[in-house]
C-alpha cells in the first residue's frame, strides 16, 4: 500500500473509531514509540487509570498499526470498529478483583467472552460496521489456533483454549466438524448464559453509570455461570499436561524430550507429594504461556482488562504487603503518639515513666538478645515479609530447582523470651487509696505491661480484693480496651470503678494468691514468675495470715514458680515473713524504678 493510501486509510479508521465510540476526544494513535517492543503491529485499546482510584480514567486511546497488514480494507475497518466497541462498553478493568483476574485461565476466558458483546454492540448500533466486523472475524478464523503458540501442533492445543476460540468465532462458523467433542459439550453447557451475556448491553445514549452497571452484570454471568463450567476443562488440561510431562520423562518413552505412546494414563497420585507439586507448577506455567498468547491476541498485546502482567501482579502484591507492614508499624507509632497527645489516666501514668520504659526495654533486650547475630531469624510464616528472600525463592522455582527455601518471613529472635511467663498480682484494698500508693502502683503496672508487651514476654495482670480481678489476660493485645480496663485499678480502691468488682474493704491474699498461681501454672513456659504487690496484713472476707502462709507453702512445694513479694510503704516488713523473696518498705514514688530493677535482676539471673 502506497504511503498516501495508507495515510488516507488511517484517517478513515480514526474517524470510524471516534464515531462508533461516540468519543470525539478519543486519542487514536500510530506512534510506535509508545508501544511495547513487539506490539507495533497490534490493534489494542488502552485505558490509563489513576493508581489511587481505579474508577478515575485519566486517558483512553486506540492504537492502530502504522503498517496495516490486513487482507483488505474491510478487515482493517472491522478491527477499528471492534476496538471502538471496547471503548463504548468494556469497563472490567475498574472492578474485577486482581485475585479473580489472575486465577489460571480466567483472564483468557474473560477476554474471549467480552469479544461477543463488543461485536454485537457495534453490529446493532452501526449496521454498516457489522459487515466489516464479519470480514475481520472470518479473516481471523484461519489464524485463530496460531494465537495459542506456534510451538504446538493443532492436536496439542489444550481444549480450554479451543473453547475460548470457539466462544469468539462461533457466530461466524457453520458446521462444528473437527471441533473436539469435549469442547463442543463445554460450549453447549455455557451457550445459554453466554447469549444472555452477549445481549447485556447499555442503551446507546446511556450515562457512564449504566455502562458500568451493564459491565458488572456481564461479569456476574461470566463468573457465576460460565467460569465454573469452563474451569473444569482447564483442570482437565492441567492434568493432561502433567501426564504428558510424566510420560515424556519416563524411561519407557526414551527419556526426557522423547515422544511416548502410552499404553495407560500415568497415576499422578502415586507420585511423592513434593514431586507432584513441582510437576503441577511446571504444567501450570506452560498453560500460563498459552494464556498470555490468547490474552495478547484478544486484548491486543496490552491488557485492556488490566494493563498488568502476571509477573507485575505478583511483584505489586509483594510491594503492597510490605507497604501494609510499614503502615502497621507507623500506625503503632501513631497510636503511641496519640496516647501522649490525649492524656487520660493511663496516658498520664505512661508519660511519667516513659524514661524508665526506654531504659528498661534496652536492658531486657540485652538480656534476651546477647549478640546482634541473634536478633532475627527466617521462618516460613510470620508478619514481616523479606522481599529479597521472596525473589530468591521465586527465581529458584523458575529455574526448576528441586527444593526451594520457603523461609521468607523475618521473626524477631528474642532468645528465651518464651521461657518466661509473668503474673503481676496487685492489692486493690482500700488502704491503697492513701498517700498516693495506687497512683504510683499504677505507674509501675503501666511500665510493666508496656515493656513486656513490646518484647513479646507473656504476662498477665490481676488485682485482688476478696477475689481475683482480671485486667489483662495472657493473649490480650495491649490496645485501647486493655489500657482502659487497667485504668480501672485507680477506681477499684475507692469502690468507684463502673462495672468493676468494688470490694475494697477486703484483701483475701491467701485464696487470691492460690488462684493466681493456678493461672500461671497453665502456661507452657519453663520459668514462671509470680509478683505480688501489697501494702498491708491480710484482712479478708474469708481468710487471714494463716491462709496466706499456707498458700505460699503450697506454691513453693508443688510448683516451680518464682514467688516475689513487694511491700508498698512503711510498715510492710511483714512481707519478708510471708514470701521467700521480698522487697519490703518500698516508698510509693520509688515503686516504678524498683520494679524495673527487679525485672532486670530476676529475668537476667533466673537461677537465683
Amino acid at each position: 500500500m502506497a504511503r498516501d493510501e495508507r495515510a488516507l486509510l488511517l484517517s478513515r479508521l480514526a474517524l470510524i473509531v471516534k464515531k462508533i465510540s461516540r468519543r470525539d476526544d478519543l486519542e487514536v494513535m500510530t506512534d510506535e514509540s509508545r508501544v511495547p517492543p513487539g506490539q507495533e503491529e497490534t490493534w489494542f485499546t488502552m485505558t490509563e487509570t489513576d493508581p489511587a482510584d481505579r474508577d478515575r480514567v485519566l486517558r483512553t486511546w486506540v492504537h492502530i498499526p502504522s503498517r496495516i497488514l490486513e487482507a483488505s480494507e474491510d478487515v482493517a475497518k472491522g478491527k477499528a470498529a471492534h476496538e471502538a466497541g471496547h471503548v463504548a462498553i468494556t469497563r472490567h478493568g475498574s472492578f474485577i478483583p486482581d485475585e479473580v483476574l489472575h486465577e489460571p485461565g480466567f483472564h483468557a476466558l474473560a477476554s474471549s467472552v467480552e469479544e461477543r458483546p463488543t461485536d454485537r454492540v457495534v453490529a446493532e448500533r452501526y449496521p454498516g460496521a457489522g459487515a466489516w466486523l464479519e470480514a475481520a472475524r472470518r479473516d481471523s478464523v484461519r489464524q485463530a489456533l496460531e494465537a495459542v503458540g506456534e510451538a504446538r501442533r493443532p492436536g496439542e492445543i489444550p481444549e480450554f483454549f479451543k473453547l475460548c476460540d470457539l466462544i469468539v468465532y462461533r457466530p461466524y462458523l457453520g458446521s462444528l466438524d473437527g471441533v473436539a467433542l469435549a469442547v463442543r459439550d463445554a460450549y453447549d453447557e455455557i451457550e445459554a448464559p453466554l447469549l444472555r451475556l452477549e445481549r447485556t448491553l447499555p442503551a446507546e445514549d446511556a450515562p457512564e453509570s449504566e455502562i458500568r452497571q451493564a459491565a458488572i452484570e456481564r461479569y456476574r454471568i461470566l463468573y457465576e455461570e460460565i467460569w465454573p463450567k469452563a474451569r473444569r476443562l482447564f483442570s482437565e488440561d492441567l492434568r493432561r499436561e502433567c501426564e504428558r510431562r510424566v510420560l515424556r520423562a519416563s524411561p519407557a518413552s526414551g527419556g526426557r524430550g522423547a515422544r511416548a505412546v502410552p499404553s495407560a494414563r500415568p497415576s499422578l497420585e502415586a507420585l511423592p507429594e513434593g514431586q507432584r507439586q513441582r510437576l503441577e507448577e511446571a504444567a501450570l506455567a506452560a498453560l500460563a504461556e498459552i494464556e498470555s498468547a490468547v490474552v495478547a491476541e484478544r486484548d491486543g498485546g496490552l491488557d485492556s482488562l488490566r494493563p498488568e502482567s502476571r509477573g507485575e501482579f505478583e511483584s505489586r502484591r509483594e510491594r503492597e504487603r510490605e507497604e501494609s507492614r510499614l503502615r502497621e508499624e507507623l500506625g503503632e507509632i501513631a497510636t503511641r503518639q496519640a496516647v501522649l497527645a490525649a492524656p487520660g489516666p493511663y496516658e498520664e501514668a505512661y508519660r511519667s515513666v516513659r524514661h524508665l520504659d526506654e531504659e528498661l526495654t534496652r536492658e531486657l533486650e540485652e538480656i534476651f538478645r546477647p549478640t546482634s547475630a541473634e536478633r532475627s531469624r527466617r521462618t516460613a510464616t510470620g508478619a514481616r515479609l523479606v522481599l529479597s528472600a521472596v525473589f530468591r525463592r521465586d527465581a529458584a522455582r523458575r529455574a526448576g530447582a528441586s527444593r526451594t527455601d520457603d523461609r521468607i518471613f523475618s521473626t524477631r529472635n528474642l532468645p528465651g523470651k518464651r521461657d518466661f511467663s509473668i503474673t503481676l498480682l496487685v492489692d486493690l484494698s482500700g488502704s491503697m487509696s492513701v498517700e498516693g500508693r495506687i497512683e504510683e502502683t499504677f505507674k509501675a503496672v503501666v511500665l510493666f505491661t508496656e515493656v513486656l508487651s513490646r518484647l513479646g514476654i507473656p504476662h498477665e495482670i490481676l488485682g485482688f480484693q476478696d477475689d481475683l480481678i482480671v485486667f489483662k489476660e495472657w493473649d490480650d493485645e495491649l490496645g485501647a480496651a486493655v489500657r482502659g480496663r487497667l485504668s480501672g485499678m485507680l477506681a477499684e480502691v475507692r469502690n468507684s470503678n463502673p462495672g468493676g468488682h468494688n470490694q475494697a474493704a477486703f484483701n483475701d491474699d491467701g485464696p487470691c494468691l492460690l488462684a493466681a498461681s493456678e493461672h500461671l501454672k497453665g502456661q507452657a513456659s519453663s520459668r514462671k514468675l509470680l509478683l505480688v504487690l501489697s501494702d498491708g496484713i491480710p484482712a479478708g472476707r474469708r481468710s487471714g495470715e494463716a491462709e496466706l502462709r499456707e498458700a505460699v507453702r503450697s506454691i513453693l512445694s508443688t510448683t516451680d514458680q518464682i514467688l516475689v513479694g513487694l511491700g508498698l510503704g512503711p510498715g510492710t516488713d511483714h512481707v519478708a515473713d510471708f514470701y521467700p523473696i521480698a522487697l519490703p518498705g518500698i516508698r510509693a514514688e520509688e515503686l516504678p524504678e524498683r520494679l524495673a530493677a527487679l525485672l532486670v535482676d530476676v529475668l537476667g539471673s533466673p537461677e537465683r
